[in-house]
């Protein structure tokens, strides 16, 4: 059952959910050490439909958990492979944003030991 609104209606229909994973590991290898690493996460579902007389719904991915924005894939066939790109890209942003917060920290890791070093 696909729930179309909070209560008040249900539809048959299927749901699937995509999750993806990106992970970064900066290696010194000279020194056998991680020198930084970060992981992204993103997930999506596809929500369609699936009762007669409703061939006219088209399939909507949205962003999960809480984001109700819907995302309307190019074709009824490219559905899945939208779900797939759009839950990719919010792992990739994740991804960026834990990057920039782990360099910082290696940033003013070195500088604290400069300070100290002098």
């Amino acid at each position: 059952m696909l729930f179309l609104g909070w209560i008040t209606h249900a539809q048959p229909g299927f749901r699937r959910d995509n999750w993806s994973l990106l992970e970064f590991a900066l290696l010194d290898l000279k020194h056998n050490q991680t020198l930084m690493q970060s992981e992204g996460r993103g997930w999506a579902t596809l929500d369609r439909p699936s009762a007669p007389g409703i061939d006219q719904w088209y399939p909507a991915v949205y962003l999960r958990p809480q984001d109700q924005r819907r995302i309307w894939p190019p074709t009824y066939a490219d559905a899945p492979n939208t779900l797939r790109v759009v839950s990719f890209e919010q792992a990739a942003k994740r991804l960026v944003l834990k990057l920039q917060n782990s360099w910082l920290g290696v940033l003013e890791s070195e500088a604290t030991a400069r300070k100290t070093g002098s």
